[in-house]
């Protein structure tokens, strides 16, 4: 059963980007200053090459997400964002307040810390940060006649993402 682009929006659209808060406006004082700047963070995204043959990047599914890419029947869907802050000091904030937003979340040894979570049993999340980067990586796929989160490629597109942002 082929999940509609329709399903995605209406679904997922609520669920939405949990925005990474804390990012703007946030003074921060940490010495080591920042490794990225925020003309970057479209660099910073993953690329439609880094997924298999056939999946698109098509960001109308979304537009709550920076970058929305999809298998060729939209059974599978990755949903990234990235948010650069001033400084690392901002970057930890906005991991916090990030954090604050989940019940039950799980560390995970992705950057410099992150944790995955899932929220209304439908997505998964994986936030996580580098330097004064914060990325996060939602992923769902169907099952059956219905959206279940996809743990296994929110996490190994978040660690894509960091491995990306290390070559920049």
């Amino acid at each position: 059963m082929k999940l509609s682009r329709r399903y995605y929006i209406t679904s997922m659209a609520a669920i939405g980007s949990i925005g990474l808060s804390g990012c703007s406006g946030i003074l921060g004082d940490d010495s080591s200053g920042p490794a990225y700047e925020e003309e970057q963070e479209e660099e910073m995204l993953l690329s439609v090459d880094s997924f298999p043959d056939g999946w698109v990047r098509n960001d109308a599914i979304n537009e709550n997400f920076d970058a929305v890419f999809a298998n060729e029947d939209e059974s599978i869907i990755v949903l990234t964002s990235v948010d650069v802050g001033e400084n690392v000091s901002e970057a930890k904030e906005a991991m916090d307040a990030s954090e604050s937003g989940y019940s039950n979340t799980n560390e995970i040894d992705i950057g410099d810390e992150a944790f995955w979570a899932t929220r209304n049993d439908q997505v998964a999340y994986t936030i996580f940060r580098h330097s004064n980067a914060v990325g996060q990586v939602a992923a769902a796929r169907e099952s059956g006649a219905e959206v279940v989160p996809d743990q296994s490629r929110s996490q190994q597109y978040a660690r894509e993402m960091v491995s990306h942002w290390q070559d920049i």
